[in-house]
């Protein structure tokens, strides 16, 4: 995934939304492997707000199927933002 980047919120979420979309899985399903609740997975992408425990985006990202170099990429966008 070639295009990690995002200088806005909205940015940001789009490009977790589009992780999860090339992953194949469900909500559901990514945050069962996560080990996140359910709504937190929900509210990551609908909310419109940065989400604020980086355990959880890393878990999210993880579960998704980024290799460890996207995960850091990631990672360093969303402390960016904060």
């Amino acid at each position: 995934m070639d295009e990690l980047h995002a200088s806005t919120v909205p940015e940001f979420l789009g490009l977790l939304k589009k992780i999860r979309g090339r992953s194949g899985l469900s909500l559901p399903k990514i945050a069962g492997l996560a080990g996140l609740p359910r709504s937190q997975a929900y509210s990551m992408l609908s909310r419109g707000n940065l989400p604020t425990k980086p355990e959880q985006v890393r878990a999210f990202v993880t579960t998704c199927g980024l290799p460890e170099p996207q995960v850091v990429r990631v990672m360093e966008l969303w402390a960016k933002l904060q």
